[in-house]
């Protein structure tokens, strides 16, 4: 089971070497009047660095740390803590805010140096390490810059009731239960929920946000396997739970099914 004390950094290392570590291009790095490289301060001072088409590089303190359900992962908000911040501080927040949005919106890989504080001068690190496993971007709020940033592989933004539950199967078979019961392709409820991007394809509100920071919302077959629906995509929607529920209970059942079938007319069917 993960414990924060994975994370705690031991040593301290140069910025410059951990960003050389990780493929960050530092050639210039040496173009200022000092003598030692390391400490050039167009650079060493920044909280993030983005290597185009490769990696993003955030730093990020150790105190802030938190563990849920064997996940560590940091809940931030640099673009408001700018607010309260003066120059130049205020603009590696902002510039921080803006490369964690490139690595939420194209997908790069992103890893984590993380630092400990020096409880004297609470902006100097003591130790600083390169965590040596990647980090994600579970969820990027663009509107107000919330974010949540997530030790582990890539995760992907949008989950389903059996992501949660652990239910999927990587391919379509029947399994027996009291009868026989279809296995859902994970690939195409993933495309349902991708498509959905969060939200509810009958009401369009926000799914919730899970421990990981993904978007919860539950994938629904519109006709069900019961009355000969398939697990194609024109017949596979992304549901609030309460519309799901109501999908299958509620009296406007029939009308959330014309909806759904309405919108999802033009998918292409695979």
């Amino acid at each position: 089971m993960p414990s924060i004390d994975d994370v705690k950094p031991n040593e301290l290392h140069h910025l410059y070497d951990l960003l050389a570590e990780v493929g960050v291009d530092v050639s210039d790095w040496p173009n200022y009047n000092g003598s030692n490289i390391r400490t050039n301060p167009r650079y060493c001072y920044k909280w993030s660095f983005v290597e185009p088409r490769k990696v993003v590089v955030l730093c990020i303190w150790f105190e802030n740390m938190k563990i849920e359900d064997g996940v560590i992962f940091q809940d931030r908000n640099v673009r408001l803590l700018a607010q309260a911040l003066d120059a130049p501080a205020s603009g590696r927040a902002l510039q921080m805010d803006r490369d964690i949005h490139t690595a939420w919106a194209t997908g790069l890989p992103v890893r984590a140096i993380i630092c400990d504080k020096n409880p004297n001068r609470p902006t100097r690190a003591t130790k600083r390490i390169l965590d040596p496993l990647p980090w994600s971007i579970a969820y990027y709020d663009e509107a107000t810059g919330k974010c949540r940033l997530v030790r582990g592989l890539e995760l992907p933004r949008f989950v389903d009731q059996f992501s949660i539950q652990e239910m999927e199967a990587s391919e379509a078979k029947r399994r027996d239960r009291t009868g026989t019961e279809p296995v859902r392709k994970p690939e195409v409820k993933q495309r349902a929920l991708d498509r959905a991007q969060g939200k509810c394809e009958f009401c369009c509100e926000t799914g919730f946000i899970t421990v990981s920071g993904q978007v919860y919302l539950e994938s629904h077959h519109i006709i069900p396997f019961s009355e000969g629906g398939q697990d194609i995509d024109g017949n596979v929607a992304a549901l609030c739970p309460n519309h799901h529920r109501q999908a299958h209970h509620g009296v406007n059942k029939d009308i959330i099914r014309e909806t759904l079938q309405r919108t999802l007319s033009d998918i292409v069917v695979t």
